[in-house]
Formats: structure tokens, C-alpha cells, sequence
């Protein structure tokens, strides 16, 4: 049942539409919806392939990250350890200064990554070795390397050989007791990070070289007695350039922001410090005021989902939108032992993946069109191959009903176009002889009704008007027995005094004056819908209708003077 009332709404809605559009839309859907969705199914696992491939390369980034920070951070504590060991078994001594320098001085030979080596004492000794780059470089190409050596009030520019060679600055006033590294580090009595700070090119103090932190760490002697703090200083521009070199999709980015938002290193070439136009002092830029859109957005979304950067707890893999495009996010916490309690951030556009489906789906789109026009060139040289001698036979029927007979038709094919063109054909004939025959008994029966009508007229219009008679003939109900009942006024009208003036008159003057009389009378009453009953001598009696009997006595009397009329009704 159900089957049977679909085929009959499939009938009647396809009964609307012309045979052509029926033959060419139905085969024209199918083409688009199997090509679409094809196409759909492609996208749609493309994209979960391309999810899958970002995931993947995303936990891959920060895990490489991950592991480079960590073997990165651990150096700078590695060498404090060694060097505590060295003081605690006597093999360095505070009292040998160059000793240590030198020895610093070979630590950061082996170590490119250590930027300065320090060591103070409780009775405020400071001994230090730096290594000095040249940032004004491209990230990538070869540094040139200068070292110095440092105690609490002198800097000396160092030799090939690992010792001082001249005396470049005097330090006033420096107590290393007094620095925030030292009494931090002092109390916690183990071993912690510094905060991230700028290290100042010491030819212009206003210009920054690069942002380091340093691992500090307490010294105590074999008796466990507090001596001093060492200090390693690391490069976080190194970090810079290692992020730099990773290849994060086609547009992808990374860097590395404490929980505050600050930039510790990222993979773009953006700074992450500036120089404060205010104070002319040099501060660490904030993630959220950096001019690269994949920083600062990210960051924005971070602290718009989790309300604040510390209360990102694990790994978590996101996606947000930035002006219409999807943007892939990995965000990890770092942290260990000693105070690092930084976040890895990856962002990599949905754009650098899509870009082979893109290809794929402008692909398909192109095959879509070129199916749909060829199946549209089959449809039509189909649907023409059918429908045109069905048109032939259309027209022979629109014009056969317009009288025009004999029209050519595809009675030469032997399909069953051919049998409904043969059959049409002899209808044609058929309806033609009917045709013929009936014309020629309408054309009988109307000359018969015209004979008729015109002996009405004549016998009629002697009495009725035109209008009447017309009613008469052309209304079904003109010839009804039965009347029909109408409200009118009798009148009767003679000339006045005509009896005397006839005595005086000679016949053949009366006769003219009664048939002038008669003839200007009977217009104005036809004229007024009125209708003749008879004629007596020069008397008359007619029927008017009763609404316009007022206006027929006046214009009578305006135009006979000399009449009589009497009006009843």
C-alpha cells in the first residue's frame, strides 16, 4: 500500500513538470548526490586523518621540546655540581682566583650553551667567567665569541689560552652578599632557578643581548658548614634557535611562556623583550602584547578557557578559530625540582594540512562539473531523441486544434512513437470527415435561424422595439411563455384639436401630418425603452417602463406642443 501511494505522488508530481525536465533532472541528482557524497566522504575522512596527523605531529613537537629543555636546564646544574665537588675535595680554591677562572673558563669551551660561570663566598669573594656573544647575527650563522673574567670589582677581557689579558672595567660597590640570587638561594639552601632577566651588552646598558636564567646553587664545605653560592648562567636565545629549527607543519610556531604569560623563547623572530619607551628600560614582553598572531592568539584563548595560565595541569590538545581559520593548539606544562614552571605551546594552522585536501577536493569538484556536464550533454541529446517527435506530435495537436490540418508526422518509425504517430494520423483523418460534415450542417442550420429571425424581426418590429426584439431573439428566455412582470406606465396620446383642423385639411395633408406624427412619436417612445401597442387614427397607446416615464412626458411636450398625453400607472 504504501508503495502504491508513493508511485501515485511520484505520478502526479511528475505530471506537472515537462517530459524533458522529468527525463533530465531525476539522472541529473543522481550524478550530484553520488559525486557529493563522495566528495563529502573524502573531506570528512580527510579531516579526521588530518586531526589524527596534528595530534601526532603536535605530541611529537612538544615531546621533542620537552626532552631538549630538560637535558637543555639539567647542564647548568650538572656544572654546579661538578664545581662543588671540585671546592668541597680542595681541588679549586677560593684563594687561587685565576685557577677558577680557568677553570670556568674550559667549562664554557665545553658547554656552548652556558653563558657564564660564577662562584661568591660568605666573606663577599666573587669570581666569574663569561661568554660574550655577538647577537647582532642572524639566527643560525656563527657567532663571534668573546670571554671575560670577573671579580668583585674588576672585568678583565680574556686570552686565547683561558686567562686574563687586559683590564677593560672597575666594578664600585659590588657585594654579591646583597644580590636577590644570592640570598634566595642562600635560604632556600637547595638548589633553584632564577628568574628569567636580560643581560645588558655592557658597552650600552641600554641595549638588551639576550634573556638568561641562572641555576644557583649553595656550597657547603665537608662539614657542612654554608660557604657560598655557585651560579651557571644559560642563554634562553639558544632555546630561541632551537625552536627556530624545528619544523612545525608549513606556518606552525612554538614557544615557551611562564605562567605570568611572559615570553621565555618562541620560534618566530620577534624579540621577547623590549626596550620600555617610558624608562628606557629593558622589559620581557608578555605573550598577550606580542605583535605574532599565532603568540598572541593562543595565549588569549589559554587565559579565555582556563580562566588563568596555572591552572593548566596536563597536556591538552585544542582548537580555536582566528578569523575564520581553525588553528591547532598543544599546550604542556614543563616543571621540575627546582622552580622551572613553564608552558610549551605549539600552534599550527588547520591550513598547512589542508592544503593536499584542498587539492582533493578542488579536484573532485572539477570531475563533479565535468560528470554534470556530461551527463547533462547525454540527458539532453537523450531526452531529445525522445521528446522531440513527442513535440512533433504536440504541436500537430495544438495547431489541429486551430483548424490547421495535414501536419507532417514520424510515421516512418517503427518504435512506439511510430504507432502513436500512425494512430494520430488516422484520428486526424476521422476527425477531419466529422469535421467537414458538421461544419456543413452548422452552416445550414444557421442560414435556417437566420431566415427566422429576420421574419421575427419584421413581424415583431412593427410593434417592439429593437431592444426588445433583440431580447427576444438572443435570450433564452426571450420566447418563454409566462411574460415577465414589470412595474410601467400606460400612456396615450393624440393631437390635439385634430378633428376640427382634419375637416378643414385635405386628405392627402392629414395622411402626411398623422405619418409625421407617427413616426417622430414612435421614435421617442423606442427611445425611452417604451413599447407600441397600436395606433388609432392619431391617437397612441404604449407601454413605458415606470421609472422613465417622467422624463418621455417632458421631452413629448417639449417637442409637441400640441399633444395630448394621458399617463396611467
Amino acid at each position: 500500500m504504501p508503495k502504491i501511494f508513493f508511485v501515485n505522488c511520484i505520478s502526479k508530481l511528475s505530471g506537472r513538470f515537462p517530459l524533458r525536465v522529468v527525463l533530465i533532472v531525476p539522472f541529473m541528482l543522481q550524478i550530484i548526490t553520488v559525486v557529493g557524497l563522495v566528495g563529502y566522504l573524502s573531506f570528512s575522512n580527510g579531516q579526521k586523518s588530518i586531526n589524527l596527523v596534528a595530534t601526532e605531529l603536535r605530541n611529537e613537537i612538544t615531546g621533542r621540546i620537552e626532552q631538549h629543555l630538560f637535558n637543555y636546564l639539567k647542564t647548568a646544574h650538572l656544572i654546579n655540581q661538578v664545581n662543588a665537588d671540585l671546592l668541597r675535595l680542595g681541588m679549586l680554591k677560593i684563594t687561587d682566583p685565576s685557577t677558577i677562572e680557568h677553570h670556568f673558563w674550559q667549562q664554557l669551551q665545553l658547554f656552548d650553551s652556558i653563558g657564564y660561570i660564577s662562584f661568591a663566598n660568605e666573606q663577599g669573594r666573587f669570581i666569574g667567567a663569561e661568554r660574550r656573544e655577538d647577537h647582532s647575527v642572524a639566527i643560525g650563522e656563527k657567532k663571534q665569541e668573546q670571554f671575560y673574567f670577573y671579580t668583585e670589582n674588576s672585568e678583565y677581557l680574556a686570552n686565547s689560552q683561558g686567562y686574563r689579558k687586559d683590564l677593560t672595567n672597575t666594578i664600585k660597590d659590588y657585594d654579591p652578599r646583597t644580590r636577590n640570587w644570592y640570598t634566595k638561594t642562600k635560604s632556600a639552601q637547595n638548589p633553584i632557578w632564577s628568574d628569567i632577566y636580560p643581560l645588558l651588552d655592557a658597552a650600552d646598558l641600554s641595549l638588551s643581548v639576550t634573556q638568561t636564567v641562572s641555576a644557583n646553587q649553595p656550597y657547603y664545605d665537608k662539614k657542612s658548614t654554608f660557604q657560598g653560592i655557585l651560579g651557571t648562567d644559560i642563554y634562553l636565545s639558544q632555546l630561541t634557535e632551537f625552536l627556530a629549527g624545528l619544523r612545525i607543519g608549513y606556518t606552525g610556531e612554538t614557544f615557551i611562556i611562564e605562567r605570568s604569560g611572559l615570553i621565555v623563547a618562541s620560534s618566530t623572530s620577534e624579540k621577547p623583550y623590549y626596550i620600555n619607551p617610558k624608562n628606557k628600560e629593558v622589559e620581557r614582553l608578555d605573550a598577550r602584547n606580542s605583535q605574532m598572531p599565532l603568540i598572541r592568539h593562543p595565549t588569549q584563548y589559554l587565559i579565555e578557557r582556563f580562566g588563568d595560565l596555572s591552572n593548566i595541569n596536563d597536556r591538552e590538545h585544542l582548537e580555536f578559530i582566528v578569523a575564520g581559520e581553525r588553528e591547532f593548539l598543544v599546550v604542556k606544562p614543563l616543571q621540575d625540582e627546582r622552580g622551572i614552571d613553564w608552558l610549551i605551546v605549539v600552534v599550527i594552522p588547520q591550513a598547512d594540512f589542508m592544503a593536499h585536501i584542498n587539492a582533493n577536493t578542488r579536484m573532485t569538484i572539477w570531475l563533479c562539473l565535468i560528470a554534470l556536464v556530461v551527463a547533462i550533454f547525454i540527458s539532453l541529446s537523450t531526452s531529445k531523441w525522445l521528446v522531440a517527435p513527442l513535440l512533433r506530435l504536440k504541436s500537430a495537436a495544438q495547431k489541429l486544434a486551430d483548424g490547421q490540418w495535414g501536419q507532417p508526422l514520424p510515421t516512418e518509425r517503427s518504435d512506439e512513437i511510430g504507432t502513436l504517430a500512425k494512430s494520430f494520423k488516422k484520428r486526424e483523418k476521422q476527425l477531419k470527415e466529422l469535421f467537414d460534415n458538421l461544419e456543413h450542417k452548422v452552416l445550414e442550420r444557421t442560414a435556417q435561424l437566420k431566415q427566422k429571425n429576420e421574419l421575427i424581426r419584421q413581424i415583431f418590429g412593427r410593434y417592439l422595439s429593437d431592444e426588445i426584439v433583440t431580447t427576444l431573439l438572443e435570450t433564452e428566455s426571450g420566447l418563454s411563455l409566462g411574460g415577465e412582470r414589470r412595474e410601467i406606465t400606460i400612456l396615450a396620446s393624440d393631437i390635439r384639436g385634430f378633428t376640427a383642423q382634419s375637416n378643414r385639411l385635405p386628405p392627402e395633408k392629414v395622411i402626411k401630418i398623422i405619418n409625421l406624427y407617427l413616426a417622430a412619436m414612435a421614435d421617442v417612445i423606442t427611445e425611452y425603452q417604451g413599447t407600441i401597442d397600436e395606433f388609432m387614427g392619431d391617437g397612441i397607446l404604449a407601454y413605458v417602463p415606470h421609472t422613465l416615464i417622467q422624463n418621455l412626458n417632458i421631452i413629448v411636450h417639449n417637442r409637441f406642443p400640441t399633444i395630448s398625453t394621458i399617463l396611467i400607472g
